[in-house]
Parts: structure tokens; C-alpha cells; sequence
């Protein structure tokens, strides 16, 4: 939509605006100086799990500074590993630095005690 010059504004995650910017190089990322919402990719342990030392090695792994420089790289995702470092142009659009501190969380229980109401009253604007 982007390509086709149907969209002009929209709210976009943060990983994906190198490939909006693939579509259109003239998009412009923006992060109001009011901040932004971070949104997390977790890595859980179930309770029981039969193979929990297999389970930390995972999750060592995927915090590892290796595989977070790969993943902040490739995917343009902002690592939480402490150690890896990035330069200035590679963290561009990501919620990272002082992005990073001004970013807030979503409130799910706020979410989700109003999601219905919320997509019900979506659902008659459209159907007006």
C-alpha cells in the first residue's frame, strides 16, 4: 500500500520499516518526542517442562550478544542484551537508546477489560 501510494500515515512496529521503506524510500520514520509503545518477543520456560536445562541453554542463547546482534542486524529488532553494540545507522528505527527510555507498556488488562467494547464500537463506525 505504501508502494502504491494508497497510504500516507500509518502506525508501523518498528521491525518492519526497513521493509516499508524497501516499498517507498521516501517514507519517513517518526517517533513522537511523547514516545512510543514497546511491544516484547518473550521466551518462556513452562512450569514443568521435562527438559529445563535444554530451556536455559535456549534462552541463554537467544540473549547471547551474538544472537542478538544477528537478530538486531537482520531483523532489525532492538536486543536487550546490555552488551551488544550498534551504531548509529543501524538503529535508526528501532525502540532503542533514548527511544527506548521514553517507550511505554501497553496496559493489557486495560486492553482486554475494554477490547470488546472497543471493537463493537470500530465495527459500527465502518458500518455507517
Amino acid at each position: 500500500m505504501f508502494q502504491a501510494g494508497e497510504v500516507t500515515v500509518a502506525v508501523v512496529v518498528d521491525f518492519a520499516i526497513p521493509t516499508v521503506k524497501k516499498a517507498n524510500s521516501n517514507v519517513v520514520s517518526v517517533v513522537p518526542e511523547s514516545g512510543t509503545y514497546a511491544n516484547y518477543n518473550t521466551v518462556n520456560i513452562v512450569k514443568n517442562a521435562k527438559n529445563k536445562e535444554n530451556a536455559y541453554k535456549y534462552v541463554n542463547f537467544r540473549i547471547s550478544t551474538e544472537n542478538q546482534t544477528v537478530k538486531a542486524k537482520s531483523l532489525s529488532e532492538a536486543p536487550v542484551n546490555k552488551d551488544v553494540k550498534l551504531a548509529d545507522n543501524e538503529v535508526k528505527t528501532m525502540t532503542y537508546g533514548d527511544v527506548a527510555k521514553r517507550a511505554k507498556t501497553v496496559d493489557f488488562k486495560l486492553v482486554n477489560e475494554n477490547l470488546k467494547a472497543w471493537i463493537d464500537q470500530w465495527n459500527k463506525i465502518l458500518n455507517q
